[in-house]
């Protein structure tokens, strides 16, 4: 099976099409199968490919944290700290 990443502008309400499970994929960075562009779970995701899963996290992660610092002087540190989590769950996928 072949994944894709797209930014989409709107939230999509379909199932999932890998495990057939109805989804709500936020706006943003979603993970879609190549060819009919369905959404894919984040357990299908995380299963068949947990790198391009733990990336979506990732740039999810970066969009809210940016939120954040147009209103501060300087995130939380629990926010940067998701970050650094988040930065390190994508690391270990991709390495594998």
């Amino acid at each position: 099976m072949q994944f894709l990443l797209e930014n989409r502008d709107a939230i999509r309400n379909e199932p999932c099409g890998l495990c057939g499970r109805l989804l709500s994929a936020p706006a943003g960075i979603q993970l879609l199968l190549a060819g009919s562009a369905t959404p894919v779970c984040l357990d299908c995701g995380r299963k068949h490919t947990p790198s391009l899963a733990a990336l979506v996290h990732l740039a999810e992660v970066a969009v809210r944290i940016g939120r954040i610092h147009r209103h501060s002087v300087f995130p939380p540190l629990t926010a940067l700290l998701d970050l650094a989590n988040a930065a390190e769950k994508y690391a270990q996928t991709a390495n594998q």
